[in-house]
This record gives C-alpha cells, sequence and structure tokens, in this order.
C-alpha cells in the first residue's frame, strides 16, 4: 500500500520560539510537514518564521499554509521560497491561496482567481531560474541558476468549484479544505482541471486539509473545533447561499451565527448554542480515537495522498498543542501509518 503523509498546520500566535519547540517536537513525532498560517496581522509573519523553522529542524517539510498575494508580489514570494530551499533544500513547499484572513484583516479583496492562475505561472518559472512576464519589464531572480524543474512544489488551497478546476489546470499539488465527505467529487473536478490543461491524470497531488481533534472524552472533542467550524460554515455557506443552493435548516443556522457575529460574538467557548452538531462532522474530524481514525481511513479510500490537521485541544492549562501533536501522533497517524504497513 501506498505512504500517506501526515501534515499539521499551526498558527503562530504564540511567541516564535514556542513555533519552532512545537515544529521541533511534530518533527520528533514523525509528522512529514509543518505547514505555518501566513496572517501577519494575527500572528507572527511567516516566512521569517519558516526561516527559523528551517535551521532548527533537519528532517521535516515547511511551508506557508497558505500564503496569498496580498501584500506581496509572485517576486516577493518567489525569492522567499527560493531562499528557504537554500536553507532546507528539498523541504520547502508553497501553500498559496486567494487568501481568507489575511486579506480580510488588510481590508483588501481577495485576489481573483484568474490572477492567483497567473501568479502561480509566475513563481513556477522563476524558481526555475527562468524569466517571467512582468508588467513593463522581464522579471527574473537573478541569484539563481536555470534548471529543469522548480525545487519547491505549489499547493493550491481550493474549496470551490472554481478554484479546484484551477488546482487541476497549474497546481503541483491541491490542498482540498472543502467538506470531508465531498472529497471524492472536489478530487473528480480537479481531474476535469487537469484535462483542460492538457495535464495527465493524476498530475495534481491530493491534500485533504481539515480541522481535527482527538480525546477519549468525544464532547470534549467536538467542543474544541466549534470555533473552528463556525468560520468554515460561514465561508462555506455564504457561498451556496448566494447561488441558492443552501439548505432552510443551515440557512436559519447561518443566520444565527451571523446574527451573533454582528454583536462582536467571537470566542470559542460560545459556539455551543451556534454551531448544530451535524455541521462538526460536515467541516471537522473530531472525536474518539477511532472515531477519528475511522474517519481518515474513509478519506484516503476517496483518494487523498495526503492529510495536514490544524489540531484543536480538548485540554486547557497552555500545554494543549503539544498534547494535541502527541495524542494525534500515537492513537490516529501511527496506527493509520501501521495499518498500511508503512513506519514512521
Amino acid at each position: 500500500m501506498s505512504t500517506v503523509q501526515f501534515g499539521v498546520g499551526f498558527g503562530p500566535t504564540v511567541p516564535a520560539p514556542s513555533v519552532v519547540e512545537a515544529a521541533q517536537l511534530a518533527e520528533r513525532l514523525g509528522y512529514d510537514v509543518f505547514w505555518v498560517t501566513d496572517s501577519h496581522m494575527a500572528g507572527r509573519e511567516a516566512m521569517s518564521m519558516l526561516g527559523a523553522l528551517a535551521v532548527s529542524t533537519s528532517r521535516i517539510n515547511l511551508g506557508p499554509g497558505v500564503s496569498h498575494l496580498a501584500g506581496r508580489h509572485p517576486t516577493v514570494i518567489a525569492s522567499a521560497m527560493a531562499t528557504l530551499d537554500e536553507f532546507a533544500p528539498g523541504r520547502i513547499r508553497l501553500g498559496i491561496g486567494v487568501g481568507d484572513s489575511g486579506p480580510l484583516n488588510l481590508g483588501v479583496p481577495r485576489t481573483t482567481i484568474r490572477d492567483l492562475e497567473a501568479a502561480i505561472t509566475t513563481i513556477r518559472t522563476l524558481l526555475r531560474g527562468e524569466e517571467a512576464h512582468g508588467q513593463t519589464r522581464p522579471l527574473r531572480l537573478s541569484y539563481l541558476q536555470k534548471r529543469d524543474a522548480s525545487p519547491v512544489p505549489i499547493y493550491v488551497a481550493a474549496s470551490g468549484q472554481r478554484t479546484l478546476r484551477m488546482a487541476g489546470h497549474v497546481a503541483d499539488a491541491a490542498l482540498v479544505s472543502g467538506m470531508p465527505d465531498e472529497l471524492a467529487h472536489s478530487i473528480a473536478i480537479i481531474r476535469a482541471g487537469e484535462q483542460e490543461a492538457g495535464r495527465p491524470a493524476g498530475a495534481t497531488r491530493i491534500l485533504f486539509w481539515t480541522t481535527a481533534c482527538v480525546d477519549e472524552d468525544r464532547e470534549a472533542a467536538r467542543s474544541a473545533v466549534r470555533g473552528s467550524v463556525a468560520r468554515r460554515a460561514m465561508n462555506t455557506f455564504n457561498r451556496q447561499l448566494r447561488d441558492g443552493q443552501l439548505a432552510e435548516p443551515d440557512r436559519e443556522a447561518l443566520e444565527r451565527l451571523q446574527a451573533a457575529h454582528q454583536r462582536g460574538h467571537i470566542w470559542d467557548a460560545g459556539y455551543a448554542d451556534l454551531v448544530p452538531e451535524r455541521w462538526i462532522d460536515m467541516f471537522s474530524v473530531a472525536g474518539t480515537p477511532e472515531e477519528v481514525r475511522s474517519r481518515l481511513e474513509r478519506t484516503l479510500a476517496d483518494g487523498a495522498d495526503e492529510m495536514s490537521m490544524i489540531l484543536m485541544s480538548a485540554r486547557s492549562g497552555g500545554r494543549g498543542s503539544a498534547d494535541q501533536l502527541r495524542v494525534f501522533a500515537e492513537t490516529v497517524m501511527q496506527p493509520l501509518r501501521s495499518a498500511r504497513g508503512v513506519t514512521a
């Protein structure tokens, strides 16, 4: 059976040395990838953080999860990736998307899918040491020699149909952050995009990205993800509402959630009455070790090549992130690998 890679998404909202410690722990526990959230108004600056991680780890892959074009020209992103690759050759990945909290916190629009596709093409060209088209002059990273391929794979964050199709056009991998039960459908759209672009079927690697919590206390695990589920539900259901595709029970729950946010309700602990139980399974993977393993096995069967999780802690006291890294590794990641005949 094929090897599956496991990654963890980490928001650098804690002091920078603590992020380094978390990445080192993830490496020791056998995780394959450590993604750093790129939202510089909400947490530490991602590219600076990744530089520190590149020289503080030796095996684990690293990347922004995910970057965006708000405040960063494609040449800046390309140069950052090339520089990181010198620190950690072969261990750097670029996660990129239209943007979420990054553009929102700057008060600017998200990038259009067309502009994102063009930027990805430019970034890949520059990382090959080649000349890319600029608005008024050719663009090139003068310190790079020409090479046959970019050393940095580009992962496109996608959930909507247009972004999924675009990922199939140009991405090395799609970071699919839609509903877990719709992964197979999302992959079919990516494959259609590959066909449109004349790429071979399967050219785009599939990474399933979700929020997760595992705990023997099922209700504690599910409670831990409610805040994240609320935010993802608002993003997804707003699109469906605009398209007239939102079912009535979800529309009513969405309106209650939106009204609460208008009143300034932002604390995760208060989402118990605002997030229907069924939404937790729609937008996250949370529960006992057995439940989480079963859910992720289905995800692998649906076609995921990799899985990366934003791990939420069901425990308080400041050590929750480290505890959840260990618990997920020991009760989910390692058993899944063993079942597939793979050791870390």
